[in-house]
């Protein structure tokens, strides 16, 4: 749902304190986190330090080339190189050369807190509705708004379902793509992969585009005017959805592992669940003996009405975690335990 023009004119009004972004304490906490991406001497992209290995995340739209200069804010700069992208996200690993170790802060997530170290603490989840500091592709910091999270979206051209969050921004979206997202705290929210069409803008409608391959954000203009400038809808991949790319960037495979079971499903109605359409061979699902026409009714205590519901029930799982399927198969129960694979 837009925001109302009395939601936006209140956000419009907190944001027009006479400090500058630049001199918010959030800002200064964020800074030594955050590195602007250069091709030759132009402007690329921003990337933010994930590792004090020297890796770095940033958007795949943002990388012409596969070795680019990187530069913090106080000047010092070096090369990264693009170690692998995760394709459901676009979220691309860089790698810093002749790296020296805790110099620089480690970006926090939103399950982390900022460390020098590799062992960040716990922390609560932002919450939606709530002011948040972006950093443009070109190393400006803006501050913006998360409107929505815990949205569901389908990403191509990986076909995977994931969670998204939904931001504001009283910019032209040919400026924030790709930008990093950070809660007033100083956590990285996620990074942003699309932004509305303008049909979907004007109608109300949340299609997100630009997610997965071609190596571009689809951004497209804004439609409307709210306050002095034009608004901007965009979309980022959820924080949870984040929090496993970056465990996975950080790991030694630098493999991310997005839980799946093998299977192509759709609505059921009688009864009422998700219906396997297909099985893929040598997958989970095949090894569990789970067939087409099986229709999955509860994974895990989840209650399973819709494809949906489904999605949203293998999102929560984990790599090599045995989940217990209750399923109708020609109209008998059945009880399947499977191995959550990628």
């Amino acid at each position: 749902m837009l925001l109302s023009v009395v939601n936006w004119a209140w956000f419009l009004t907190a944001l027009s304190q006479t400090q500058s972004v630049e001199a918010m304490p959030i800002w200064k906490q964020i800074e030594p986190s955050v590195v602007t991406l250069l091709n030759a001497d132009q402007k690329v992209g921003a990337a933010a330090l994930i590792d004090d290995a020297g890796l770095f995340l940033a958007h795949r739209s943002q990388l012409p080339l596969s070795e680019l200069t990187a530069r913090f804010s106080d000047g010092r700069s070096f090369r990264v190189r693009l170690v692998t992208t995760d394709d459901p996200t676009q979220l691309s690993l860089l790698q810093a050369s002749e790296w020296q170790a805790g110099k620089y802060r480690i970006v926090a997530t939103v399950n982390t807190s900022p460390s020098l170290g590799n062992q960040p603490m716990r922390a609560n989840i932002q919450r939606v509705e709530a002011p948040v500091l972006a950093v443009l592709p070109d190393g400006r910091p803006m501050r913006a708004e998360l409107v929505g999270s815990g949205k569901i979206g389908i990403v191509n051209p990986a076909r995977r379902v994931m969670t998204l969050s939904e931001y504001r921004f009283e910019a032209p979206p040919q400026s924030v793509g790709g930008a990093l997202l950070f809660s007033m705290d100083g956590r990285l929210l996620g990074v942003l992969g699309a932004t509305l069409e303008p049909e979907a803008y004007s109608s109300q409608r949340a299609i997100p585009q630009g997610f997965g391959g071609g190596g571009g954000l689809n951004m497209s203009k804004s439609t409307q005017n709210f306050g002095p400038g034009a608004l901007t809808v965009g979309f980022s991949i959820g924080p949870e959805i984040l929090e496993r790319v970056v465990e996975g960037f950080r790991s030694p495979s630098r493999e991310v592992e997005h839980p799946a079971l093998g299977i192509l499903c759709k609505d059921s109605l009688n009864p009422q669940g998700a219906l396997i359409e297909s099985v893929l061979p040598k997958s989970p699902a095949e090894q569990a003996n789970l067939t087409a026409g099986d229709v999955i009714v509860e994974l895990d205590g989840f209650a399973i009405n819709t494809q949906i519901d489904y999605a949203k029930a293998m999102l929560r799982q984990r790599v090599g975690n045995k989940v217990r399927l209750k399923v109708s198969r020609n109209g008998a129960p059945l009880t399947i335990w499977v191995t959550v694979g990628k």
